[in-house]
């Protein structure tokens, strides 16, 4: 999943029952930066990803999907 260094985050909105994971899809972008460019040029992976496996970022797209990667 790395190639180098890597610095993890886990984000959460606390106890108020609301996924974190559509807001992260919107802040970080599709996977892909060409497509993320075109549909999201203000995202993260727009900005600094290079193709698609050096995209920089990754987030989970459930919150069931996070849980298994944070534990």
């Amino acid at each position: 999943m790395s190639s180098g260094p890597s610095t993890y985050a886990i984000v959460s909105k606390g106890y108020t029952g609301r996924s974190t994971s559509d807001d992260l899809h919107n802040i970080i972008g599709p996977n892909d930066p060409d497509l993320a460019k075109e549909t999201n040029p203000e995202c993260l992976t727009a900005i600094y990803g290079t193709d698609f496996i050096l995209n920089g970022f990754y987030s989970s797209s459930t919150n069931n999907e996070a849980l298994k990667s944070i534990f």
